[in-house]
């Protein structure tokens, strides 16, 4: 399947589209979900991080730019204390 000269079937081509968006947003909810339920605080680092993996993916279209960038943010906003 992999090294045939043929063109894929189309199902690859969907899953290719489909799957980094829905990947993005399962994170998302797996990674805020504690936040959300346990906890009495804003989670402002958070935000501030799936903001910016958003507007990157938005802008830059690129799903491991996009999520490489916002861990590096957060474990910025992790350090740095406010």
């Amino acid at each position: 399947v992999i090294f045939t000269k043929r063109k894929p079937h189309d199902l690859f081509h969907f899953l290719g589209t489909v799957l980094p968006p829905f990947i993005i947003a399962i994170l998302i909810v797996y990674c805020t979900y504690p936040f959300f339920i346990q906890s009495n605080t804003v989670p402002i680092k958070e935000i501030i991080a799936i903001a910016f993996v958003v507007i990157m993916h938005w802008i830059k279209g690129n799903t491991l730019l996009s999520v490489v960038g916002g861990t590096v943010l957060y474990m910025i906003l992790l350090h740095w204390k406010f």
